[in-house]
């Protein structure tokens, strides 16, 4: 049996093994599951696909210098002037052509004489690529789901708006997590219990040997 000393050293060694290995318990424990499966923060669906996909139609003004002027959805219109005018470009017409010669400034002033640049006049479908008009703005008919593009110049293309998915998906900035992604910080916490177990262990055997050994000394 063991000595009052003996029992002291075994209540103190397992009292601290309690002690030291409560943090290590903690840690070891696995993440609540909510935790491990929280959702991705989603994004908003692109505005010039969204557009498109509800009948209306996308349209690019572009200055000499590259820089939109105008970037937007307008409702279908009935003529390529008239979607101009409905998305609130100032139009100007040289008296003899009847030809848009201006917009919203650009150029200052009608060119007095032609000097090689001109408002040139595209249109675009879904997916696919600038096409140069070949009628007038006053003669086009804008078709619903379309893009009308417009840039000043002598030799230009408009910048085509990007189009990110479909209408109504929304992108997300990450992937979800999956099972097998989560899997591991689960292992390791079952991983973690039975070395708490050895440490405990471990302290009452170190306790005990102390004990039979004071036990030793005190009969010799």
């Amino acid at each position: 049996m063991l000595t009052a000393t003996a029992r002291q050293l075994v209540a103190t060694g397992a009292a601290a093994a309690t002690l030291s290995l409560a943090p290590l318990a903690a840690v070891a424990a696995p993440l609540p599951s909510d935790a491990a499966h929280a959702p991705a923060r989603v994004l908003p669906a692109n505005q010039t696909t969204d557009c498109l996909d509800q009948g209306k139609v996308w349209l690019v003004v572009q200055s000499s210098k590259g820089e939109l002027m105008v970037n937007k959805c307008v409702e279908k219109a009935a003529s390529g002037t008239e979607l101009l005018t409905s998305a609130g470009v100032k139009i100007t017409k040289d008296p003899k052509t009847q030809m848009i010669c201006a917009m919203d400034g650009e150029p200052a002033a009608c060119p007095a004489k032609f000097d090689g640049n001109y408002w040139q006049y595209y249109t675009a479908t879904k997916g696919g690529k600038w096409t140069f008009s070949q009628v007038g703005a006053d003669q086009s008919k804008p078709k619903a789901g379309t893009l009308e593009g417009w840039c000043y110049g002598k030799q230009c293309t408009p910048t085509m708006p990007a189009l990110d998915g479909a209408a109504g998906t929304a992108s997300t900035s990450a992937a979800p997590s999956s099972p097998a992604s989560t899997a591991p910080a689960q292992e390791a916490g079952k991983k973690d219990t039975p070395w708490a177990t050895i440490g405990v262990v471990a302290l009452l055997l170190c306790a005990g040997a102390a004990a039979f050994l004071a036990s030793r000394r005190k009969k010799a």
